[in-house]
């Protein structure tokens, strides 16, 4: 999850990629706290790509999943 964290901003494809991956293997073990980092990291690569809208899709979905 790291690495797709430093990817965002430099490789945004890249980042989406391996967040996704990351948020498959989250929703598998149920780990929350994953799930709203992965959604955090997709979050500020579309805000890099200029994706507002999908921005706060994700920025959105981890809040809510961490205020749950």
């Amino acid at each position: 999850m790291r690495l797709s964290f430093y990817y965002a901003g430099l490789k945004n494809d890249s980042a989406l990629y391996l967040a996704d991956q990351a948020l498959q293997i989250s929703k598998k073990y149920k780990d929350s706290l994953n799930l709203v980092r992965a959604y955090r990291i997709k979050g500020v690569a579309f805000f890099e790509m200029g994706e507002t809208d999908s921005m706060l899709t994700y920025y959105n979905r981890g809040a809510e999943l961490a205020l749950s």
